[in-house]
């Protein structure tokens, strides 16, 4: 047996059993909620059994104490209701009155909406509208059938030729690249030669040192010759410097080998031969030849280069002239030396006259190149080893 309470006749001929129990409970619960005492109605109503529950058995008299119930309950005693629209009154049945919207300016329409009357306060500006919501997804094609595609209409007649107007030219593209490089073509044939023309003749360079005196021939048939005739007297030649024994000379000779570098640097510990002359001075340390009588003198010089080390040496050596102003070459007297062998000299030998000042400087330098070049000392001999001299010509 099911128990069903407060289940309104109407509904006892519309569902079954266990919907009924459902609304049943439901409407019990409503009227809880408005504070109506169901216990009454419980002992008046009764029980339903599976037997009432038939659509075709009639409730009226049964349920008619639910009608008289509500109807005898003023609305005053209900509690207060929910916030909502549930029971409000629309334009096509009765209902509760829409709530206010706490605008004192408003009036409730005829359609149930809360507006301003004619003639009342203004409305205000319309707001920024908000923005625009997310586009909702495409709904399902119809069910419909697509119908025949129509007949193509006539074509249409064909527009006059619009005028042609040349646009503006664009800009230039990049230049491409360049091309591989084609094959040589065959060499030409050899134009004549042209005519030789000898260029003018060079100066002739710096004497060279005297070299040494060969062996003496034997002696040849003496047979007198005729006498020849007596030639005129030549001119009287300048007065030379007093005498004294002193042949105006000066020689001074290197005594220890020195490394070369890379840049000219003046080659020093000398040591001079007992004929000095007064014209000169010397210092044997340093190497500076100080000139102390104007004139012309003969100057020479000779170095002996030599390989220390490493596998090639490409020296060079010079006479410089110190006039007040600081060293600088004195033309046409620089020699060179090259060697590629360990421990093999090679020599250079330079002489020449110039004019010289009293307070004159002069100093012998020397580099290599590589750096790996030496010079080796000399000896009393003028043509041995590295040395350096001079002879006073002519006094002016």
């Amino acid at each position: 047996m099911t128990t069903v309470k407060n289940m309104p006749p109407e509904l006892a001929n519309q569902f079954d059993v266990r919907f009924v129990i459902w609304i049943h409970q439901y409407i019990v619960d409503i009227l809880n909620a408005v504070g109506l005492d169901v216990t009454d109605l419980d002992s008046s109503v009764g029980t339903l059994n599976t037997e009432k529950a038939d659509i075709n058995h009639n409730h009226d008299d049964e349920y008619s104490p639910i009608g008289a119930a509500t109807t005898s309950t003023k609305i005053d005693d209900f509690a207060e209701p929910d916030d909502n629209t549930d029971l409000n009154a629309t334009v096509s049945a009765h209902g509760l009155c829409p709530k206010g919207d706490n605008d004192t300016d408003h009036f409730l329409r005829g359609d149930l909406s809360w507006e301003t009357p004619p003639g009342g306060g203004g409305t205000g500006p319309t707001g920024a509208p908000g923005p625009t919501g997310p586009t909702g997804p495409t709904g399902p094609t119809g069910a419909g059938e697509t119908g025949a595609t129509g007949p193509t209409g006539p074509t249409g007649v064909t527009g006059p030729t619009g005028p042609t107007t040349a646009g503006p030219t664009g800009p230039t593209g990049p230049t491409g690249l360049t091309g591989v490089t084609g094959p040589t073509g065959p060499t030409g044939t050899t134009g004549p030669t042209g005519p030789t023309q000898a260029g003018p003749t060079g100066t002739t360079g710096p004497t060279g040192p005297t070299g040494p005196t060969g062996t003496t021939g034997p002696t040849g048939p003496t047979q007198a010759g005729p006498t020849g005739a007596t030639g005129p007297t030549g001119a009287t030649g300048p007065t030379g410097a007093a005498g004294g024994g002193s042949p105006n000379l000066f020689h001074a000779y290197k005594t220890s080998q020195q490394t070369l570098t890379t840049s000219y640097a003046t080659v020093t510990d000398f040591a001079s031969a007992p004929y000095d002359d007064s014209a000169y001075s010397f210092n044997t340390s340093t190497g500076i030849l100080t000139i102390n009588t104007t004139g012309v003198y003969l100057l020479g010089f000779g170095v002996l280069f030599n390989l220390g080390s490493g596998t090639r040496m490409h020296a060079f050596a010079q006479l410089q002239i110190n006039t007040g102003g600081g060293y600088a070459e004195i033309p046409g007297m620089t020699v060179a030396g090259y060697g590629r062998t360990v421990d093999e000299g090679t020599s250079g030998a330079c002489v020449r006259p110039i004019a010289l000042s009293e307070n004159d400087l002069i100093q012998m330098v020397a580099k290599d190149r590589g750096g790996d070049g030496e010079i080796n000392s000399g000896d009393a001999a003028a043509d041995a080893g590295t040395y350096i001299w001079a002879q006073l010509l002519e006094e002016s």
